[in-house]
């Protein structure tokens, strides 16, 4: 050999020893990692990868005592080790060809919070809205023994055996970017139970609940299967599809910020556009199939005495990404960043942008999926000085519109919503990371399919707990609050209807927020509420404390003569607030009619004129629905429908 072949040589040895030792070293799951809180008084179990039919020694400090486990051909492994009562910090010590030693580890309680968008929501808010309290609680978070694990976003066509993330203690610099309804949930528990609470979230806004449901289940349930085979018929050539369509989204995102059309200008004619009634989803103009940009323009006069100030342009939700101008100068935009779909936008114009006549504003809006559009209420569509937003004029009706570009149709795009697909990629990495229970907040992304959900949810709990193999460990939820759905109203009262229903899984409970929900925006702002009320369902259901967790229940319902009388378990008192009366009354014609109310200790006897032989009942049975009924502690009763 010469010298030159003999030194690529040795390279290429030492790079080959280099990698097989690599491989060879013991690798833990990212949530197994130092600051974790492990289950205490439990089972535990621990895993991890190594050299093929290596053997594991795990020596835990709580205890002092070694356990033995061995890889298989893969180089996986996984054991159980026994935990003892709260406290630390202690250690664990992974040793077989090297040594891992995981630091700073405490024994209590951890809790999975899982959902989308009201889950995910951080205690900081999203832009333009904030949480309750959340800078008073930011500033006097200080609690070491409250940890916060937060699963990456990903998707994944199959299960995935690992995440990126690591353990945070619960103390200023860190929970603004946490789930406030996960940190007010971990923070009451400590508060009552004063061990450490371990706190693992993983959620995704705007997500389904079929996204968090494994193939195995869903098709089981067979709604799904017809794009569960159409995924498993791609797995085999996914590479090559997902590199041709990155390079067609790389081309899309990059047209998404910059505009190619120039419509923006002031002196172009939009005369001969289409019009749109703004606030509207693309849907209800005729666009329910196209995704891609949409200009929309409209004329605005400015009263005089408005022109040499700053002026703020609120435009209400925007699905999903906007650049916004006036007269041709932009003022704004929300690029595809944390909840960008249901931002609401709010812009500053400054004073050298406006004239007093021929004002133009011009929106140009990217739709990459569902609904698009402008889609708030219209009361959240004005524009006001900045020093005086009592002057307001509001600016809906009728718009001008364009659509140009549409969206490229991807084979295999990165979509949150497919079937299974947050499940192997934010669930599958965790599992089987031993729990004590989970919260969940969803159900927004699947109103409209309530009759489905009703089936699907309690499918996905059972799911979770199949794969996680701890039994029927509790699974506490937030039915979804109040607000205001497009469709017939109802939507979202029939999915809280469903919700309700999915109670008889056992082991389960549910939050109500009838009386603490929003008309104006998705994500009521009363996390604090929120995070205590699920709370008080683990403290009495799981943790077995002496407090009123839940709201008024129907225990039993019978008709006499033209009356209803409902009775009621969960109080010891009814407390009606007939100014938001939403109980109704229907006969064998299924058609409604609000009923009177009397309050009799834990009944309510009800009637209606108009339903004299009554049939169904149902109580907030509207997307706007408020409360009106609780219980002598304050929680609301839960929407309901009952055929008597």
């Amino acid at each position: 050999m010469t010298k030159h072949q003999i030194l690529k040589y040795s390279i290429f040895i030492g790079l080959l020893i280099t990698a097989t030792a690599v491989k060879s070293q013991i690798k833990l799951p990212a949530v197994i990692s130092d600051g974790m809180v492990l289950q205490q008084n439990d089972k535990i179990v621990l895993w991890g990868w190594s050299a093929p039919y290596e053997e594991i020694k795990i020596t835990t400090s709580w205890n002092q005592k070694s356990y033995q486990t061995k890889a298989n051909s893969e180089g996986k492994w996984k054991t159980k080790v026994k935990t003892t009562k709260a406290g630390g910090p202690f250690q664990i010590e992974f040793k077989g060809k090297n040594a891992v030693t995981v630091s700073d580890i405490l024994l209590g309680e951890v809790w999975l919070c899982s959902g989308q968008s009201n889950m995910e929501m951080p205690l900081k808010g999203f832009p333009n809205e904030p949480i309750k309290n959340a800078e008073a609680e930011i500033k006097s978070a200080n609690y070491p023994k409250i940890r916060m694990f937060t699963v990456k976003k990903n998707t994944a066509l199959e299960r995935t055996e690992d995440t990126q993330g690591d353990w945070k203690t619960a103390t200023t610099e860190n929970v603004g970017n946490f789930s406030a309804t996960a940190y007010f949930f971990g923070k009451n528990l400590y508060e009552k139970l004063n061990v450490p609470i371990g706190l693992i979230h993983s959620s995704w806004g705007g997500t389904v609940a079929e996204a968090w449901t494994s193939e195995k289940a869903l098709r089981e349930l067979g709604d799904f299967n017809a794009e569960l085979d159409r995924i498993d018929s791609l797995k085999p050539i996914a590479k090559k599809i997902r590199k041709d369509d990155q390079e067609i989204q790389k081309e899309w995102e990059y047209l998404t910020t910059h505009p190619k059309d120039e419509f923006y200008k002031t002196d172009f004619d939009f005369s001969e556009w289409k019009k749109m009634q703004v606030p509207s989803t693309l849907a209800d103009s005729g666009l329910e199939n196209f995704d891609g940009i949409v200009w929309l323009k409209t004329k605005i006069d400015i009263p005089k005495q408005w022109q040499d100030q700053n002026l703020i342009i609120e435009l209400g939700p925007i699905d999903d990404i906007d650049i916004t101008w006036w007269n041709g100068e932009k003022i704004g935009e929300t690029k595809k960043e944390g909840f960008y779909w249901a931002a609401e936008r709010k812009y500053k114009i400054p004073a050298q942008f406006i004239n007093t006549q021929k004002n133009v504003l011009t929106v140009r809006v990217v739709d990459f999926i569902a609904i698009g559009g402008i889609y708030g209420e219209k009361s959240q569509l004005e524009i006001y000085p900045e020093a005086k937003p009592q002057e307001s004029i509001n600016i809906a009706g009728d718009w001008f519109y364009k659509t140009t570009a549409s969206l490229p149709k991807l084979q295999l795009p990165e979509n949150a919503n497919r079937p299974s697909a947050l499940f192997n990629g934010m669930l599958s990495p965790i599992i089987p990371y031993t729990l004590k229970g989970a919260i969940w907040y969803q159900g927004e992304s699947n109103v409209g399919r309530a009759e489905q959900y009703e089936r699907l949810f309690p499918k996905m709990i059972k799911d979770w707990r199949k794969n996680w193999s701890q039994g029927d460990f509790p699974f506490y939820y937030v039915q979804i609050a109040p607000f205001g759905y497009l469709g017939d109203g109802r939507r979202g009262a029939a999915l809280r209807d469903a919700q309700r229903k999915s109670l008889a899984t056992k082991n389960t409970g549910m939050t109500v927020l009838l009386d603490i929900g929003s008309e104006k925006t998705i994500h009521p702002p009363n996390k604090p509420e929120v995070g205590r009320r699920l709370s008080l369902l683990a403290l009495n259901d799981t943790y077995h404390k002496n407090i009123k967790a839940k709201g008024p229940v129907v225990s039993a319902s019978k008709v006499k003569g033209s009356q209803v009388i409902l009775k009621f378990k969960n109080a010891k008192k009814l407390n009606y607030k007939k100014e938001y009366n939403s109980f109704e009354l229907a006969g064998a014609d299924g058609k409604y009619y609000p009923a009177l109310v009397k309050v009799e200790g834990k009944k309510l006897l009800l009637k209606s004129a108009q339903a004299a032989h009554p049939v169904y009942v149902r109580y907030a049975y509207q997307d706007h629905s408020v409360a009106s009924l609780f219980n002598e502690v304050g929680l609301p009763a839960s929407t309901f429908q009952i055929h008597l």
